[in-house]
């Protein structure tokens, strides 16, 4: 029979990350509603009955058709079976407390109910109107047959292991009703009861068709729903969670019928598994619809359906109650277990101390520092945006390594600590101690692109220029050997970086994008005094509502951590060198503060947003166009 849902869910989700645990979530959700109209099959009565049943299936309108099956087959099968009531009525509509069927059947049936298979001679048993008592009667059917179910109702259990096709069928669950007069055509148009979700396998990089073929799908959901007999309502649904097992519909398409449900809580941090490969994945259900709606539920005849992309190592895309790190971090351990590099007091005496992470090379971030911190202290003391830059660009070669090798690059690359980093000494031996603009310093390093003069922008207050210029600037060494590292593969003096005003757009959002879109973050704070100065963002923490609450960043500026002394027993810790500091924000009148060295006071001002991907696609073009 085929299995046909009115109102198409699509989701779109990108980007996911193979985990145990679900790391949530961007998702694209579009919602696609047909109006359903009915497409009848009039069916041939028995030879010898005088009771005619008109049975079909009833389809949304053209545009919105969906199937469950690829062969689209949308009318009942060859023994197909289904449970049919008939109730006698009176003539006002009321309906008797007793059955119209005649006390032969229901002997021989056990039930209350007539079951009929579709047979080349129509449904059988013939039913003839002499063995129902009354003049007017309400038809009730369900499909797949319930030979046990009584009138009051029954509970419709899905297969818990829908592989199979006599289980992935039997899941399904159609209702119809008729009120008709004796001796009238009696139509049933059954419609579907059960939600489809339909889930579509993709990788680029990580798995084969041959693997997507062989996957296991299992959705998380309560497997049964009281149905109420004499009004065919849907009712509570169990309270036991299983995870259930999908079939293949196509390679790499799997299906899982499923009783119409609220989506739970706990399914918000992981609701659907994928094994694959040897590899796990878990998909949260998502927040919400492209419009804005809360997804909170599985309707009726809906059919849900996900495109998942499979990679390892992907960004991830559910957010709710998460730590997020840059894409390429490694065995980042949990911040409630790092070090403290230090405290702040309030008036009362109470220690707020600040969690710090101390460098390690495997863990994939970086953190030059200046070496005169202090502003207008001449040396570097102007030039955190060369800092924040050649972090970015540290983590950038060693993300495209296998690229760079085959490539040849010889420019500056060596990071020894924090202290001893060789690109941030490139940038100082060919820029004065003056603000600039980071997206610049990064298209310059990598494709030969221009910067800004820093101290002759306006609106420029001490480390960074505040707006983005166009002139030439930096100072010249008469050979293009410094600068444009890598314009062949990117283009010469090229715009590769990404600059997002937080007036723009919610710092929450830019972060969720880059995340996405395996990005570095840097990022340009405004002190209340009017300083700017530029950090890193490593990762971030979300909240239960998906907004960031604490940013995980380095600062240029606190060389004094990364040299300072550690010890145990430090306020219930360790003291540490730093590092990664875990740092407060608050959101307030549009815009995002991250709290200063003063306990809950939030006065650094998040104002720009720079990020810088993997330009993967250029890579891949200019290897296979012209160096194979």
């Amino acid at each position: 029979m085929a299995k046909l849902f009115c109102n198409n869910l699509t989701v779109q989700f990108s980007g996911m990350k193979r985990t145990q645990v679900l790391c949530g979530l961007w998702l694209s959700l579009l919602l696609a509603l047909g109006g359903c109209s009915s497409e009848t099959d009039f069916l041939p009565a028995p030879v010898g009955t005088d009771i005619q049943l008109a049975v079909s299936i009833e389809t949304p309108s053209v545009n919105g058709r969906m199937q469950t099956g690829p062969s689209g087959n949308e009318a009942f099968q060859l023994s197909d079976r289904i449970s049919l009531w008939v109730t006698s009525m009176d003539q006002s509509g009321a309906m008797s407390d007793a059955p119209a069927i005649h006390p032969v059947q229901a002997a021989a049936s056990g039930a209350d109910c007539y079951t009929l298979e579709w047979t080349e001679h129509g449904w059988m048993p013939a039913l003839s109107w002499k063995d129902l008592t009354g003049e007017h009667f309400q038809f009730r059917a369900v499909y797949p047959a319930q030979p046990n179910a009584l009138s009051e109702g029954f509970v419709h259990t899905v297969a818990t292991d829908q592989r199979e096709a006599v289980h992935y069928g039997s899941s399904d669950l159609l209702l119809a009703s008729a009120t008709v007069q004796r001796g009238q055509v009696v139509e049933l148009h059954f419609r579907h009861q059960m939600s489809l979700i339909e889930v579509n396998l993709t990788s680029a990089r990580t798995f084969t068709a041959e693997q997507l073929a062989q996957a296991e799908v299992r959705v998380r959901a309560c497997p049964s729903i009281e149905v109420e007999g004499r009004t065919g309502n849907l009712g509570a649904v169990g309270t036991e969670v299983l995870p259930l097992i999908g079939r293949t519909e196509t390679p790499a398409t799997y299906c899982v019928i499923v009783p119409p449900q609220p989506i739970q809580t706990p399914w918000k941090k992981g609701w659907i598994e994928i094994e694959v490969g040897g590899e796990t994945f878990t998909y949260s259900a998502p927040r919400q619809l492209n419009d804005g709606t809360a997804f909170e539920a599985l309707l009726p005849g809906q059919r849900l359906k996900l495109t998942l992309k499979l990679e390892k190592n992907e960004p991830v895309e559910d957010w709710v109650n998460q730590i997020v790190w840059t894409y390429g971090l490694k065995d980042m351990p949990a911040p409630s277990t790092w070090g403290y590099a230090g405290a702040s007091y309030d008036s009362e005496g109470k220690a707020y101390p600040l969690a710090a992470l101390k460098w390690q090379p495997s863990y994939g971030w970086y953190d030059c520092n200046k070496k005169n911190p202090i502003i207008h202290s001449g040396g570097d003391s102007e030039m955190c945006w060369a800092a924040a830059s050649a972090n970015m660009l540290y983590w950038w070669l060693e993300q495209n390594q296998a690229y760079v090798k085959k490539l040849g690059y010889q420019g500056p690359s060596r990071y020894v600590s924090a202290s001893d980093c060789e690109i941030f000494a490139h940038y100082k031996q060919h820029f004065p101690n003056e603000g600039r603009n980071v997206y610049e310093a990064l298209d310059w390093f990598l494709t030969g692109r221009d910067v800004s003069p820093g101290g002759k922008t306006v609106g420029f207050r001490g480390g960074l220029a505040s707006s983005r210029g166009t002139a030439a600037g930096s100072r010249e060494a008469g050979s293009a050997a410094y600068k444009g590292f890598f314009q062949q593969v990117l283009g010469e003096k090229t715009p590769v970086a990404h600059f997002y005003p937080t007036s723009d757009v919610t710092l929450t959002e830019v972060l969720k994008k880059a995340f996405r879109n395996r990005e570095a973050i840097e990022c340009n704070i405004l002190f209340a005094n009017g300083y700017m100065h530029a950090i890193n963002i490593w990762g971030a923490k979300f909240d239960e509502q998906g907004e960031v609450t604490h940013l995980y960043i380095t600062d240029n500026n606190d060389s004094d951590l990364d040299v300072q002394n550690e010890f145990d027993d430090y306020l219930g810790r360790f003291q540490t060198q730093a590092g990664i500091l875990e740092k407060a924000v608050e959101h307030r009148n549009g815009s995002t503060y991250m709290e200063s060295s003063k306990v809950g006071v939030f006065s650094m001002q998040i104002i720009q947003v720079c990020t810088l991907g993997l330009m993967q696609e250029q890579w891949e073009a200019y290897f296979a166009a012209e160096h194979p």
